[in-house]
């Protein structure tokens, strides 16, 4: 495979031919940095030539060259790539027809395969004390949700966190003009060496968020791990576990079934009611499809609250609510557990303040969970 360097309408790219065609990796002018400063996913294209040459980016290609030069710009929808397997021919058909082939996309990022990365409590790079992080990259997962990867300080071992827990993140100021820090449980396992990513939604309000999806690849946002992110650990000790989760509180869901699902001894059975606005807000939902299909053990429950009238999606629609709790869920036993995360009304509505880990109140503590069994993320 062979490599050249071009100049494509200001931006720099490689080329390098395969299979008759040439994907163009797009790359920074500015010190090797690429600016991504946004608040929300930016348009993505599909540049593509008829020759069958491609490239993603951002900015539609205007081509000043004779008509047989001329590049397209596509539009891609948000959270999706174009595989690398693509045929030159199919290009070449997507150029023709001026559209994307929704056939040869791919998510454009994925939690993997389940993984049993496991570490002990008290092992994480990450400390007591505020560390910076700088930025990777940056991939945009839906319309204001994105999962944002970091260095770690010791690039040749891996965050060390333990199953379940989170790290702690401060930047942006608020109205006291302090830094804010929120938690975020990453979505990688610790067989990722040298970084971390976490999923991040951007508030319309949200002064960290907004500060984190403003970053340049290279920014550092301080980082550290206290004893109080330490939740629950695995194993958990329960024969089935629930899961409630809404919008990115499916993160620490996927921590905990990377886990459950990737160690090979564990036949917990788990059950996930995940609930969304819409269908285009479901997150990690071809990880999950993908999770489900390869282990009989795992099902995952779709609640769409605002989905538009007329849709197609299979997903049920509605709040997670009493019903659905005890028609998916396990009961209340010695050998269950249930698992929340979501933002604070879900919290309320399902089994009280996040902060108040001694009393479960809302629809589980109507239907008889104990504190015991019942994990607030």
């Amino acid at each position: 495979m062979s490599a050249v360097t071009r100049l494509l309408g200001g931006m720099s790219a490689v080329a390098s031919a395969a299979g008759g065609r040439r994907r163009l990796a797009t790359v920074g002018l500015s010190g090797g940095r690429r600016r991504l400063a946004t608040v929300a996913a930016p348009e993505h294209f599909l540049h593509v030539g008829p020759g069958g040459d491609w490239w993603e980016g951002g900015g539609i290609y205007a081509a000043k060259h004779n008509p047989g030069d001329y590049v397209r710009s596509l539009p891609l929808p948000v959270g999706t790539r174009v595989r690398g397997d693509v045929p030159a021919g199919e290009l070449r058909a997507m150029y023709d027809a001026a559209a994307v082939d929704a056939a040869w996309l791919e998510p454009s990022w994925s939690a993997g395969d389940p993984t049993a990365a496991l570490a002990a409590p008290g092992r994480c790079q990450l400390g007591d004390d505020w560390t910076p992080c700088a930025l990777r990259d940056r991939v945009w997962i839906a319309d204001d949700t994105m999962v944002a990867t970091f260095d770690l300080p010791d690039a040749s071992a891996p965050l060390g966190l333990s199953t379940c827990a989170c790290v702690l993140a401060r930047g942006g100021a608020g109205d006291d003009g302090e830094p804010v820090v929120r938690p975020y449980t990453p979505v990688s396992t610790n067989a990722l060496v040298g970084a971390f990513q976490v999923m991040v939604k951007v508030y319309e309000r949200g002064t960290l968020s907004r500060a984190l999806a403003a970053l340049d690849v290279g920014d550092a946002v301080d980082f550290k791990h206290i004893a109080f992110n330490v939740k629950i650990q695995f194993p958990f000790g329960a024969k089935k576990v629930g899961m409630l989760a809404g919008g990115t509180g499916i993160a620490p869901m996927l921590q905990a079934l990377h886990a459950l699902l990737g160690s090979t001894d564990d036949n917990t059975e788990v059950t996930v009611l995940y609930g969304s606005r819409s269908s285009r807000d479901v997150l990690a939902e071809a990880t999950l499809d993908d999770w489900c299909a390869k282990h009989a053990r795992l099902k995952v429950v779709h609640v769409l609250s605002d989905e538009p009238a007329g849709s197609a999606s299979p997903h049920a629609r509605g709040r997670i609510d009493a019903g659905l709790v005890e028609a998916h869920l396990p009961p209340p036993g010695d050998d269950a557990l249930l698992f929340v995360c979501g933002p604070p009304p879900m919290y309320d509505a399902l089994c009280g303040p996040r902060g108040d880990a001694d009393a479960v109140t809302g629809v589980l503590g109507d239907l008889g969970y104990a504190p015991a069994q019942v994990v607030k993320f």
